[in-house]
């Protein structure tokens, strides 16, 4: 009697280990996704909270910002040269900090509301 495993036996394992790579791979890409999208909301929240200072300490020599519907647009660099935000702050989007705008508005209650955009993507070779 010879000793060993059967073909069938060996194409059980291959197909259990291939389904078993293949949830491992989905859960693993959806986790990476997943963290990417945390950290972009965490940058807009950073820039938004920095926005707000900014905004705030330099309100009297904005004019713009003094009438409902008024706005004022500036840049990510602005608020990085003016230390509201860190030079070295983590940037996960597709974007050079240079073309990242930030625009204050004030809306019809008087609060001011902040939009953050990228004015010229960065292009990815090989797209």
């Amino acid at each position: 009697m010879k000793k060993g495993f059967t073909l069938v036996e060996l194409m059980a394992v291959v197909i259990i280990l291939s389904v078993i790579a293949v949830v491992s791979f989905t859960s693993l890409t959806k986790s990476i996704k997943d963290a990417q999208i945390k950290e972009e909301k965490t940058f807009v929240t950073n820039v938004t909270n920095a926005s707000s200072t900014y905004i705030e300490t330099n309100l009297d020599d904005i004019d713009e910002l003094k009438e409902v519907g008024g706005e004022y647009t500036f840049t990510l660099n602005d608020l990085i040269l003016g230390d509201y935000l860190p030079s070295d702050i983590s940037n996960p989007t597709d974007c050079d900090n240079e073309n990242i705008q930030i625009k204050a508005t004030k809306n019809s209650r008087k609060i001011i509301e902040y939009e953050v955009s990228c004015t010229n993507p960065v292009e990815v070779y090989g797209e």
